[in-house]
């Protein structure tokens, strides 16, 4: 907590009504993160989340400022002060909880409030820094469900390759299919998979006949006859593990 704000917790929700101007904030700084929260003012509140900000500095300049303040002519709520506009026009509804969503990744900035889209902006002015809530005297304000996460990871980029004739799959999950599709065939094959730890399995597999860019359990089967279609394409699909697969003959 920073500066004077009379803060108290009661059925999982934080507020104050009294004290003075001050923010209560996050232990630790936040780089990439997944913020969630519920908000709740009067109708001429003022507040404020500050992103990515510095301890003891000014929050709204050392990092980012996303409004709860209506009265603002130019960068009303749903807005990130002096940075960007919201792209709804947005009220709050006096005693009422609202809620704002914001992906902070690298120097983007995606800002939901409501479950709706508000503004998408890139900017490098912090890359890591404190969340807080933004306490300004005479307007109550509480917040509850907060809830601040990491970003799910991206996936990887395919990574197939062939050595001393074997064709080879890394880390991370992935598919690679032929260009054509076969008709009657009779596949014979190696495989290895890799397994992290001794009594982990692996999961990998072969599909056949299945549609173009699907892996889905209705354009695919794993035995080699099949009802389902007559023709369709063959490929090789590898687990988060990794898996070698030599190719012996396709008939």
């Amino acid at each position: 907590m920073e500066g004077g704000p009379k803060w108290r917790v009661a059925n999982a929700t934080i507020a104050a009504d009294a004290g003075e101007y001050g923010r209560v904030r996050t232990n630790t700084q936040c780089g990439d993160y997944v913020l969630k929260l519920e908000f709740q003012t009067p109708v001429d509140g003022n507040s404020g989340m500050f992103l990515r900000s510095a301890k003891s500095q000014d929050p709204h300049v050392t990092g980012y400022e996303l409004q709860i303040y209506d009265g603002h002519e130019k960068f009303p709520t749903g807005s990130i002060l002096n940075a960007a506009r919201t792209e709804k026009k947005v009220r709050i509804h006096p005693e009422k909880w609202q809620s704002y969503e914001v992906f902070h990744l690298g120097k983007r900035c995606l800002v939901k409030l409501g479950g709706k889209k508000g503004l998408d902006l890139t900017a490098g002015k912090a890359v890591n820094g404190f969340i807080g809530l933004k306490f300004d005297p005479k307007w109550p304000v509480a917040s509850r469900n907060k809830k601040v996460k990491p970003p799910k990871p991206a996936a990887k980029p395919p990574d197939w390759s062939v050595k001393k004739g074997h064709l080879r799959a890394g880390q991370g999950p992935r598919q690679l299919e032929r260009k054509g599709p076969y008709d009657d065939f009779v596949p014979q094959l190696e495989v290895w998979a890799n397994s992290r730890e001794p009594d982990f399995h692996p999961n990998s597999g072969v599909f056949l006949r299945g549609a173009v860019g699907g892996i889905g359990p209705d354009t695919r089967f794993r035995s080699g006859t099949s009802s389902r279609t007559e023709t369709g394409l063959s490929r090789w699909i590898s687990g988060p593990e990794g898996c070698v697969f030599t190719s012996r003959r396709v008939a």
